[in-house]
C-alpha cells in the first residue's frame, strides 16, 4: 500500500485508492490534534492501531469521515483533556483510549456505535481514564 505524509501526519492509501488510513504523526507534542477529514481529496476513514499512542495532546478532534478507530490508538495520552468524536464514528477497537488519565470531556454524537463498551470485562476502550462512564 502507498504511504504518504502531510504536514503532521502519516497516511496509508487503501488499495482500491479509496480512503486514507492515518498511521501516525511525528508531531508529538502540538497542544491540540485535529484528525482531517481529507488529504488530498480522499476521504481519511481509518485511525490505525497505535497510531498516536503516547501523544501528548491536551484536545484532539476526530472529524466526520472517520468510521473506526484503532486498538490503542490513542492509548497513553495521558494529557487528554478534551475529546470530539466526530457521528461518523461507528468502531472503536480495543483499548483505543486507555491510559488517557486526564481526560474529563468527552463529545459524541453518532448516530449508532458498534463495539463500544465502556465498563465491565475486557475490552475496556475507555480505560483508566479521569472520569467515570
Amino acid at each position: 500500500m502507498p504511504f504518504a505524509t502531510g504536514d503532521i501526519f502519516q497516511y496509508e492509501l487503501s488499495t482500491d485508492g479509496s480512503h486514507y488510513t492515518i498511521i501516525g504523526t511525528s508531531y508529538k507534542n502540538n497542544p491540540v490534534l485535529i484528525i482531517p477529514s481529507t488529504y488530498n481529496d480522499i476521504p481519511v476513514t481509518h485511525i490505525a492501531d497505535c497510531a498516536f499512542i503516547n501523544n501528548k495532546a491536551e484536545t484532539i478532534i476526530i472529524s466526520n469521515n472517520i468510521i473506526e478507530i484503532g486498538a490503542e490508538a490513542f492509548a497513553g495520552c495521558a494529557e487528554l483533556q478534551t475529546l470530539v468524536i466526530g457521528e461518523s464514528v461507528k468502531n472503536f477497537h480495543k483499548g483505543c483510549f486507555n491510559e488517557c488519565h486526564n481526560l474529563k470531556t468527552i463529545y459524541y454524537n453518532a448516530i449508532a456505535a458498534n463495539n463500544c463498551n465502556t465498563s465491565g470485562n475486557e475490552p475496556w476502550y475507555f480505560k483508566n481514564v479521569g472520569m467515570n462512564l
